[in-house]
């Protein structure tokens, strides 16, 4: 009789749920029709932010597929805002995106694009679309993934410049961006 009770105690919530993924989720389909075409929108409604006229025209540029963007500005013009947004619209609305950032030293991503992806991801947090935050992992070591998808869907950082070039042999997908800070 008493196995009887622990078994039933067992069946009745006590195990662990498995955790949703990403690409699983019911609401995230719609949230990719919404969003996957428009950069403006996502920054608007998802980031809780309003673009500049630039950042607006930035992103319109960005969105088609395929584009090649190149952005020249100065100091506190709201470059790396634009980059941490872009970068979270590209890895939650394109499955199995991989995104990669790159920049002459590591402290710079650390000290400014990671540390705007991270107050975004927040943002999010905050937001109507909190639960797609849950579906996101930040790593110190300037990588973010989808959670599930440690290979195939995430944002990862390395440096760039003459002498190490090479580090980017590899490292593409059907779904890619490439920034240069």
């Amino acid at each position: 009789m008493m196995i009887l009770v622990l078994e039933e105690a067992i069946w009745e919530g006590e195990m662990p749920k498995k955790k949703t993924l990403l690409h699983e989720d019911l609401r995230w389909k719609p949230f990719c029709k919404l969003y996957a075409g428009d950069l403006v929108r996502f920054q608007v409604e998802v980031l809780a932010m309003r673009p500049t006229p630039q950042q607006i025209e930035l992103f319109q540029s960005v969105a088609p597929s395929r584009s090649m963007v190149s952005v020249a500005s100065g100091h506190g013009t709201g470059k790396t805002t634009s980059i941490a947004a872009i970068v979270l619209w590209h890895l939650l609305c394109y499955a199995q995106s991989i995104t990669l950032l790159t920049a002459n030293d590591m402290a710079q991503l650390k000290a400014t694009l990671w540390k705007e992806i991270g107050m975004a991801v927040e943002r999010i947090r905050q937001g109507p679309y909190g639960w797609i935050a849950d579906h996101i992992e930040i790593l110190a070591n300037g990588t973010m993934r989808i959670i599930g998808f440690t290979d195939t869907w995430f944002v990862e950082s390395k440096t760039a410049n003459e002498k190490t070039a090479n580090k980017m042999a590899g490292r593409h997908g059907n779904k890619g961006v490439i920034s240069t800070i």
